[in-house]
């Protein structure tokens, strides 16, 4: 009967031990489990972070491109960013050490019973947060932005036909001319204005016209707007579209600080929820590259001649220069009479000017600072999350070294397929 007891108290001690392996194991699964959270959280704040920087590389050049076409007076990132390009560049720099520390955190896997992971990982998120600081300083500072608007030009009862044989399935038609295409915002309201001008005076034939994919497309739509008593003017994309205005721009020439295609200065504007909005960009870049070929834009008068002297050393055909004041030099020579300078004012149908680079920083710099906030009262809570499992890991440790005076969890019995059986006492002999 000794023998029985203590057999039979043998094997209740083994099942409490077993259970207590049992919740053990449970316990370090959930850490393991929830390890992986950590990571996944720093995946989307580095998402947010590269965006940002990406965001910034394009404000610095952006500022570079604009620069040459600005009025004397504190530079351009001076006047939307205290300390101007120096402070954009010591941001870039923390967004740089902030995303190879987050690149880290995301990649790595390692598992939340390894104390060692887990401090490392997040000291790197604190360096990362000390790093991310300044942007949430920066975020709420948005920049106010007055932005032109297109107009077509037309009375509303042809607007509202051009918005309805739009809308119909397969009509062909693109829209109004003056509003497929916005001026790029050179960051002074002054200055874009009279871009936009200067760019609508040189397509004012086009501008309140309907832009239809084919010409047969165009004839169609025309044929409803007789039905209406509308009498409309009509454009379609080229069958062979002008090539010679490539994308790389006009050659420097005499130091001219700043020369670009006109056509490279007004950039499509399609919805990017359109399924062909590839598509469509194509078409309309091809349409206004052929309109107006190879029309160069410079700043100035003198600008414009020295750019036109440089030119009149090549062989070939020479393009036509145009200077943000109106004035106009073509291979037959400098104009600059009264009669014959371009005007720069806004007429009833004119381009719009898009937005600036700054809207899509200040965007980014929001989002960073709204993901970092969110980022990082969620790792707080997985921290915490963490520290109760292993808290609950430990006192299941300790019991079972104060009471059986093992270790967890307990060695894997081997398996032969079958069902394992709870030992039983011996039988008494």
């Amino acid at each position: 009967q000794q023998a029985e007891a203590q057999a039979r108290l043998q094997a209740e001690k083994l099942h409490a031990l077993q259970e207590l392996s049992e919740h053990f194991e449970r316990a370090r699964q959930q850490l393991s489990a929830e390890s992986k959270t950590g990571p996944q959280l720093a995946g989307r704040l580095y998402q947010a972070v590269t965006q940002c920087k990406a965001a910034g590389e394009q404000l610095q050049q952006w500022a570079n491109w604009c620069a040459p076409l600005l009025p004397a007076g504190p530079s351009l990132l001076q006047q939307y960013l205290p300390g101007g390009a120096s402070r954009l560049a010591q941001l870039q720099t923390q967004l740089e050490r902030a995303e190879a520390v987050l690149f880290t955190a995301q990649g790595s896997g390692g598992d939340g019973t390894d104390k060692h992971w887990l401090q490392a990982f997040l000291q790197g998120l604190g360096t990362a947060w000390a790093d991310l600081a300044a942007v949430e300083g920066l975020a709420g500072h948005r920049r106010a932005e007055t932005s032109l608007l297109a107009r077509s030009g037309l009375r509303d009862s042809e607007q509202a036909f051009a918005r309805e044989a739009e809308a119909q399935p397969h009509s062909g038609l693109l829209g109004v001319v003056s509003q497929l295409f916005e001026v790029q915002n050179v960051g002074d309201e002054a200055v874009s204005r009279t871009l936009a001008g200067l760019l609508s005076t040189l397509t004012r034939r086009d501008l309140s016209s309907l832009l239809c994919r084919t010409y047969r497309a165009a004839q169609l739509v025309a044929q409803q707007a007789r039905q209406r008593q509308l009498k409309l003017s009509y454009r379609n994309i080229p069958e062979q579209p002008y090539r010679r205005a490539n994308s790389m721009g006009p050659p420097a020439m005499n130091g001219v600080p700043f020369a670009m295609y006109a056509s490279q200065l007004l950039s499509p504007v399609v919805s990017d929820r359109l399924p062909d909005a590839q598509q469509r960009r194509e078409l309309l870049r091809a349409f206004i590259i052929t309109e107006l070929r190879e029309t160069i834009v410079v700043r100035s008068k003198n600008d414009a001649e020295l750019y036109m002297q440089g030119l009149a050393r090549m062989s070939g055909p020479k393009p036509r220069v145009v200077a943000l004041d109106g004035f106009e030099v073509s291979s037959k020579g400098f104009s600059d009479r009264d009669d014959r300078r371009l005007n720069t004012s806004l007429g009833p149908a004119h381009f719009g000017v898009g937005q600036s680079e700054v809207v899509g920083w200040d965007r980014a710099m929001g989002s960073l600072a709204s993901e970092l906030r969110t980022v990082r009262g969620e790792i707080e809570k997985w921290r915490n999350t963490m520290a109760l499992h292993t808290n609950a890991m430990e006192q299941l440790q300790q019991q079972a070294l104060r009471q059986y005076g093992t270790t967890l969890p307990l060695p894997q019995q081997p398996s032969d397929g079958r069902t394992r059986k709870r030992a039983r006492p011996p039988e008494p002999t």
